[in-house]
């Protein structure tokens, strides 16, 4: 990754940092699109930066960026080829192929993953998911937090509070923080209490 910032100039109010040899840039008229080092615009400005105020995260991430476009998110990759269709309310990056995806809908908020063609690869059928981090995503399931595995299988099962909000729940250093019956609690990659 190479220097990331954000300044303005006469051409654009928003420039980041370039990520895989890109950079995001928004145009006064708030559309967006990607230049190389030269400065080139390589992705057109003809994209929105966000919907409803979910933010796209302005960078490329495995090859591929996310964008909106009449309201809804797609990826696109490198030469501007959209890879996968305008279809998401929002998404997060990829991450060891996969990413997080958001589609809301008549029954409500769906979270899933996709791969990078575009395949829900584990079903949009989440309250909310995040990134998978030694190799489990928290996952959130009639408002419980649990833990899946890549193929989506339940490793911990759904019984679990956030243990702050915001709080991402992720694994770090073998262990992740939660809440249950009231009380934060450390587990394990088996849901098994750490003792401290």
């Amino acid at each position: 990754m190479d220097h990331i910032y954000t300044y303005k100039n006469d051409k654009y109010d928003f420039i980041y940092g370039f990520v895989e040899d890109l950079a995001f840039v928004r145009n006064k008229q708030k559309k967006c699109g990607y230049i190389n080092k030269a400065g080139e615009v390589v992705i057109p400005l003809e994209y929105e930066d966000n919907n409803n105020g979910h933010f796209v995260f302005p960078f490329f991430s495995e090859g591929l960026a996310a964008l909106f476009k009449s309201g809804k998110l797609g990826f696109v990759d490198k030469a501007g080829n959209v890879v996968i269709d305008f279809q998401y309310d929002y998404a997060y990056t990829f991450q060891d192929g996969l990413c997080g995806v958001r589609k809301d809908g008549i029954g409500g908020i769906c979270y899933g993953f996709i791969n990078k063609r575009g395949e829900e690869v584990i079903p949009l059928q989440y309250d909310w998911v995040y990134y998978f981090s030694e190799g489990l995503a928290p996952a959130m399931k009639n408002g419980k937090i649990g833990y899946i595995d890549s193929s989506g299988k339940t490793v911990i099962p759904f019984i679990y509070d956030r243990a702050e909000p915001g709080d991402t729940a992720q694994f770090i250093y073998g262990a992740a923080t939660v809440m249950l019956k009231g009380k934060k609690r450390r587990i394990d990659k088996t849901g098994a209490l750490v003792k401290e």
